[in-house]
C-alpha cells in the first residue's frame, strides 16, 4: 500500500525532523535518502533539540530501515511522538497566545511610552518577576515516558494559563514575554546542579546593552519573593552551577548592568510607573531577595 504524497520525503542530504513540523505534526513519515544511515539518524538526533522548541509536545522519534537491493537509495519508516495531542496542542496554544497578550498589555502595560523607553535591563526584568511571582515550579522525572511527567508544563499553556512550569516551560514563557517587550531572548539547554548530579535544566539567554546575560527563571521560583539570583548572570557567575555548549553559545562576559541598576531605576522612577498603570508587583523592590 503507498502511503499518501504528504507522507513521503525526498531527503537532500539537509532535511530535519523541524522542517516538516513547520507544515503539520507528522505522526509517521517516509524518507527516501542517498545518505548514510547513521549519517541521517545523526542528523535527526542533532534535530531533535531544535523540534523541541518549535514543539513542546514532541517527545521523540524512532526509525526503522526498508532499503531495497540494487538502490542507491534506501526507506527509512519515521515514527514521531507527542505527549499531547497536536489537535489538543494547537487549542492550548491559542488559548496560550490570548493569555500571553493580556499579561503584556494589562500587566506590563507595554503599550505606554514609559514603558517602552525604559532600559533593557528593567524591560529584561519584568518577565523575570512576573514568572517567579506567579507560577509554580514543576521539576519534571528523568524520563519523559514516567506517569508523573507533567506535559502542560512544558508548554505557554501551562506556564500563563495553568500557572505551573518545569525548566522548559519557564524559559519558553520568558523568552516569548522578553520578546513582546523588544528583547532579543534565547533559550539555552544543558545541565545544572552540584557535585556529581547534573540533570538536564533549560534556561535562557537576554541581550541587554548589546552584550547577553543569563536569566534562570527557576532561581528560588518557589519562594515568598522574588530571587534574583538567576537574573542578568555572566558566564563566571553561572559556571559553578550550569554547564552548556560554551562553543555555540554566546559569550556572557560582562554583569553589566546588574540588578543593583534595575533597582536604582525603580526608586527613582516608582510613580512614574505606577502612572502607566503597570501592576505594582512587578517592580516593588521590596519584594525582591537577595
Amino acid at each position: 500500500e503507498m502511503p499518501p504524497d504528504e507522507d513521503i520525503i525526498l531527503d537532500d542530504g539537509k532535511w530535519t525532523l523541524s522542517q516538516a513540523w513547520q507544515s503539520s505534526a507528522p505522526r509517521k513519515l517516509y524518507v527516501i535518502s542517498s545518505a548514510d544511515p547513521e549519517a541521517l539518524f545523526d542528523r535527526l538526533n542533532k534535530d531533535s533539540e531544535a523540534m523541541r522548541r518549535v514543539c513542546l509536545s514532541f517527545r521523540d522519534w524512532k526509525a526503522s530501515r526498508m532499503t531495497t537491493k540494487l538502490s542507491a537509495y534506501q526507506v527509512v519508516l519515521l515514527h514521531c511522538e507527542y505527549a499531547i495531542e497536536t489537535q489538543k496542542m494547537g487549542g492550548m496554544n491559542q488559548m496560550a497566545q490570548q493569555a500571553l497578550e493580556r499579561i503584556v498589555n494589562q500587566s506590563f502595560a507595554a503599550g505606554k511610552g514609559f514603558i517602552q523607553r525604559m532600559p533593557d535591563h528593567v524591560k529584561a526584568y519584568f518577565p523575570y518577576s512576573y514568572l517567579q511571582q506567579h507560577v509554580s515550579f514543576v521539576e519534571q522525572p528523568l524520563n519523559p515516558r514516567d506517569p508523573g511527567y507533567d506535559a502542560e508544563a512544558d508548554t505557554l499553556f501551562g506556564v500563563f494559563c495553568r500557572h505551573k512550569g518545569s525548566a522548559v516551560g519557564l524559559a519558553q514563557a520568558y523568552r516569548a514575554l522578553a520578546e513582546r517587550m523588544r528583547l532579543d531572548c534565547r533559550v539555552i539547554q544543558g545541565h545544572a546542579g552540584t557535585g556529581d548530579d547534573w540533570p538536564s535544566h533549560t534556561w535562557c539567554l537576554v541581550n541587554v546593552g548589546g552584550f547577553y546575560h543569563h536569566v534562570d527563571p527557576t532561581f528560588g521560583i518557589n519562594g515568598d519573593s522574588v530571587c534574583v539570583d538567576g537574573f542578568l548572570k555572566s558566564d563566571r557567575e553561572m559556571q559553578p552551577t550550569h554547564q552548556w555548549d560554551t562553543v555555540r553559545a554566546p559569550k556572557c562576559s560582562l554583569r553589566t548592568p546588574s540588578y543593583h541598576e534595575v533597582y536604582t531605576f525603580i526608586r527613582n522612577h516608582y510613580n512614574d510607573l505606577l502612572t502607566t498603570g503597570a501592576e505594582e508587583d512587578l517592580f516593588n523592590p521590596d519584594q525582591v531577595e537577595w
